[in-house]
């Protein structure tokens, strides 16, 4: 299950990126990662930066995928996700089979897709590409009425959630003390973005496994009371 995809949500442009109804009319989820972590009652939602860019989509649906809007379980960032929330005790198959029931939501700050064919990097008009975006974030956020942390992945999501909250937080300080801000009864936690070189920057100097030791003790800090 993933939150009804709002009529409005169609409407939503900015120069330099795609609405996914420009490609797929008819979206079936708010966002593509709802088919990995998608619970409504969720306590936790993650956010990232952004999706993959237009042109991923666009391809699918030209070779006739038929479930073109959706992650992929073999993408390095999802698999380690996956492997972060396990060692905080959530159980996410990356299949998708306990999307609606993990106790996890997915969103990322930029709801409209990059178009300009780049994975990761600048964005491009990007403050045009958030005050659009930050309506389906706005949206989520009122619908998830469960909800006890948001932890966001790397600074682009963590600077775009202090925006939408109109707070001057640090990404980098916070999370490398650990500190969380509150926000009402709602807890905004820093953590590195868990693609490869989010994880390599976490801590300079170290091994592999130390560094995705101590982003999972980011996430279990994330998790205390």
């Amino acid at each position: 299950m993933t939150l009804p995809v709002p009529s409005w949500a169609a409407e939503l442009h900015a120069p330099g990126w795609a609405n996914i109804h420009d490609i797929i009319p008819e979206p079936p989820r708010l966002s593509g990662v709802d088919a990995f972590l998608g619970d409504t009652g969720a306590h936790t939602l993650v956010l990232g930066k952004d999706a993959a860019p237009a042109r991923v989509f666009r391809q699918l649906v030209e070779e006739s995928h038929p479930d073109p809007y959706r992650h992929d379980p073999a993408l390095p960032t999802n698999q380690m996700l996956q492997q972060v929330l396990g060692a905080v005790g959530i159980d996410a198959p990356l299949n998708g089979s306990r999307a609606a029931s993990c106790g996890v939501y997915y969103a990322n700050a930029y709801w409209l897709l990059r178009d300009d064919d780049h994975f990761s990097g600048p964005l491009k008009n990007a403050d045009a590409a958030f005050e659009q975006s930050k309506r389906v974030l706005e949206y989520m956020l009122s619908n998830l009425t469960r909800l006890e942390r948001v932890i966001a992945m790397g600074a682009d999501a963590y600077t775009a959630l202090m925006q939408f909250f109109d707070l001057r937080e640090d990404w980098r300080s916070n999370l490398h003390e650990q500190r969380h801000v509150r926000v009402g009864s709602l807890k905004l936690c820093a953590s590195s973005h868990l693609g490869y070189f989010g994880v390599r920057m976490r801590l300079r100097g170290a091994t592999q496994d130390e560094r995705k030791q101590a982003i999972i003790d980011d996430w279990k800090a994330a998790f205390d009371a």
